[in-house]
C-alpha cells in the first residue's frame, strides 16, 4: 500500500470518511504484482486436486477488487500478498495427492515448505538448519505428513461421494433412467439392422430391381441405395462412440465398483504410504541427506487401488471435443437413419403389396 494510503487509513480509523480514496485506489489493485503473480500461478494450481491447491483457486475465483473503505483496501491487499505467496507449488503440493505424471518446477519433496518454528523453510533447508534440534525437526515433519495424509483422505472421501452419487454417463439422471436409455439405445440399433436384414431375406423383386438398375424417376431407386449407406454410417458411428465411451469411462466405473465395497483398503494404503514417506524424511534428517527427484515417489493419486484422478476428470472427459463430436455425429446419423428407415418401410410395403415401383 502506498504511503499516502496508509495516512488515509489512519485518518479513517480516527473517524474521517475516506471512502473516496478507497474508490480511487481500485484501479491500482488490479495492477499489483501480487495479482499478476496469482493470476499466473493459479493456472497450475487448477491442475492439482488437493485441498491446499483448490483453496487457492477458489480464493482467486471469488476475489473482488472492489473496496468501500481504506480499511477494506488494506485487508484486501494483505490477503492478495498472502495468496500470491502461497500460490507457488512449494506451498500447496501434496506428495500423496500429486499426479504421478507431474512435471514442474518442484522435483523433490525437499523443496516443499513447512512451518519451522514460526518461519517458512523448505524441507531441505530444515534438514540443514542447525538452530533446530533433530527431535523438533522430526515433529515438524510428522505434523506436515499428517496434514498431507488428511488431505489425501479428504480427497478419497470426496471421490467416494462422487462415485456413489453419479455414474459416468450422466449427472442428473436416476439409475433407472440411465438403464432404460441404455436399453433403448441398444434395442434401436438392433431394430434398424433387423429391418435391413429382413429386406435382404424377404423376396421383393420390384425393390431390388430398382437397386440393381437405377431409375432416376423412381423413389425406390434412391431409397434402396441411400438407406444402406446411412445404416452403414450409423453403425460405424455407433461402434466408434461406444468404443470410445467404454475406453474413457472404464477407470471411473472401476473406481465406483471398487470403492463401493473396498474403501477401507484405500485408507489403509494411504496410511501405509504416509508412514513410508515419514520414515524416508526422518532418515534424511538423521543422516543430513538432502532430498532430490522424489516428488512423485509416494503418490497415491493413481498408483493406489483406484485412479482418483479419473473420478474428478470424468466431467472434463464428457465435455471433451472428441467425445462431443462422436456423440453429436451418432445422434445426427441415428436421426437420418431412422427417418429414412421409416420412409423405406412405407415404400417397401407399397411396392410389395402392389408389385409396382414408386
Amino acid at each position: 500500500m502506498e504511503g499516502k494510503m496508509k495516512f488515509y487509513y489512519l485518518a479513517e480509523k480516527s473517524g474521517w470518511n475516506m471512502s473516496r480514496y478507497a474508490f480511487s485506489y481500485r484501479p491500482a489493485l488490479g495492477e499489483l504484482l501480487a495479482v499478476k503473480v496469482l493470476s499466473v500461478n493459479v493456472l497450475d494450481a487448477k491442475n492439482h486436486l488437493a485441498r491446499s491447491a483448490q483453496e487457492i483457486v477458489d480464493a482467486y475465483d471469488h476475489l473482488k477488487l472492489e473496496t468501500r473503505s481504506v480499511e477494506e483496501t488494506f485487508i484486501l491487499e494483505t490477503r492478495l500478498n498472502y495468496l500470491a505467496l502461497h500460490s507457488y507449488p512449494e506451498y500447496y503440493l501434496n506428495p500423496l495427492a500429486i499426479d504421478p505424471n507431474y512435471e514442474g518446477d518442484v522435483d523433490t519433496i525437499g523443496q516443499l515448505i513447512v512451518d519451522a518454528k514460526g518461519k517458512d523453510e523448505s524441507i531441505n533447508e530444515l534438514i540443514q538448519d542447525e538452530t533446530i534440534s533433530i527431535e523438533e525437526k522430526k515433529e515438524i515433519l510428522r505434523n506436515k505428513t499428517d496434514f498431507w495424509r488428511e488431505e489425501m483422505e479428504e480427497l478419497v472421501s470426496l471421490s467416494i461421494a462422487k462415485a456413489k452419487k453419479h455414474s459416468f454417463s450422466a449427472r442428473n439422471r436416476s439409475k433407472g433412467k440411465q438403464i432404460s436409455l441404455a436399453l433403448l439405445d441398444g434395442f434401436s440399433c438392433f431394430l434398424i439392422n433387423l429391418f435391413f436384414v429382413l429386406q435382404l431375406c424377404l423376396p421383393n423383386h420390384v425393390y431390388w430391381s430398382c437397386f440393381y438398375e437405377f431409375e432416376p424417376y423412381y423413389v425406390l431407386s434412391y431409397v434402396s441405395i441411400l438407406f444402406p449407406i446411412l445404416l452403414f454410417l450409423f453403425d460405424i458411428s455407433y461402434v466408434l462412440y461406444h468404443s470410445y465411451f467404454a475406453k474413457i469411462s472404464e477407470p471411473y466405473n472401476y473406481a465406483r465398483r471398487f470403492l463401493r465395497r473396498n474403501s477401507n483398503k484405500v485408507y489403509d494404503d494411504i496410511q501405509a504410504g504416509s508412514e513410508k514417506m515419514l520414515l524416508s524424511l526422518i532418515g534424511a534428517v538423521n543422516d543430513k541427506i538432502l532430498l532430490e527427484n522424489d516428488i512423485t515417489s509416494f503418490s497415491k493419486l493413481s498408483s493406489s487401488y483406484v485412479d482418483f484422478k479419473a473420478i474428478f476428470e470424468a466431467e472434463n472427459l464428457r465435455k471433451g471435443k472428441l467425445f462431443r463430436f462422436l456423440h453429436s455425429l451418432l445422434n445426427i446419423l441415428r436421426t437420418l437413419a431412422f427417418s429414412f428407415a421409416l420412409f423405406t418401410l412405407i415404400v417397401y410395403i407399397l411396392s410389395l403389396v402392389f408389385s409396382l415401383p414408386f
